[in-house]
């Protein structure tokens, strides 16, 4: 789904695990409803890979599901997002404050967003707003954080009134304090 609307044309695998690389039991193509079936995927809990089928989707999704024996397994809705460039920080840009305003335009049909940067020398989130509170409504979010001397990725997501996510930053857009 993007935005309440089926993708047609998207390209899911059944994997055994959180990650891409495990084992795959299968693929498929959306039809026009959004609709796939990918059969011979073992009982227990697996992961469903779904990848866009245009270049606006520039992301994959991941949804978990549960197989039951002997019965087919009907998967929550997966919902992709388009890309978008954030303004500021700009990718590469060094910015001389340990607290930086992350801004972005408004993306059509968001409501809110989340924002999150992560520290690239451990990979860890030093500054999250909209992910486990209330999202933004603003399209713009100060870091409450010091951020020390480094590097730093950022990413920006777009969510509608239904609270599902339509529009992320191209990632990573990757800016250093110093």
């Amino acid at each position: 789904m993007w935005n309440e609307d089926p993708v047609a044309g998207a390209s899911v695998y059944a994997t055994s695990q959180y990650d891409f690389s495990s084992e795959h039991y299968g693929s498929a193509v959306t039809d026009v409803r959004g609709g796939f079936a990918i059969v011979g995927v073992p009982t227990g809990n697996k992961y469903l890979y779904v990848f866009g089928n245009r270049p606006e989707f520039w992301v994959s999704a991941v949804t978990p599901i549960t197989m039951v024996a002997g019965a087919g397994t009907a998967a929550a809705d997966t919902y992709l997002c388009k890309g978008f460039t954030p303004v500021a920080p700009r990718d590469g840009e060094t910015v001389t404050t340990g607290r930086p305003l992350l801004r972005w335009d408004p993306y059509p049909s968001a409501i809110d967003y989340a924002a999150r940067v992560i520290r690239v020398a451990d990979n860890q989130i030093v500054f999250s707003r909209g992910d486990f509170d209330a999202r933004v409504k603003e399209t713009s979010i100060q870091v409450t954080v010091t951020l020390i001397p480094g590097d730093y990725r950022w990413r920006v997501d777009a969510f509608n009134v239904g609270g599902h996510i339509i529009g992320c930053s191209n990632y990573p857009s990757s800016f250093s304090v110093r």
